[in-house]
């Protein structure tokens, strides 16, 4: 395995807080869903449920998992860019 510069190094530790930082709150709001039902309260079952299972909840649910995709590609590209032109720069 090659070893990686320092800067290589510092951009993998922005992409990773960057994801971090989209996916922790995702994870937040979608913990209390992962939760049995038998936990949370009657009448916040009865008033989220619907909701979360109707068309409109899903769609919501793909748009922000369609959001994270978009930011995770744009973030690749970004780097990949950058690596590639101080991998010209060095060359000169």
């Amino acid at each position: 395995m090659p070893k990686l510069s320092r800067l290589h190094t510092a951009e993998r530790l922005v992409a990773l807080a960057m994801l971090s930082l989209i996916v922790a709150p995702t994870l937040y709001l979608a913990l209390p869903l992962l939760l049995p039902l038998d936990l949370v309260p009657a009448g916040l079952t009865k008033a989220v449920l619907p909701k979360a299972t109707s068309e409109r909840g899903r769609s919501f649910l793909r748009q922000v998992l369609s959001e994270l995709e978009g930011a995770i590609d744009r973030s690749a590209e970004k780097m990949d860019a950058e690596h590639q032109a101080e991998q010209k720069s060095e060359a000169r």
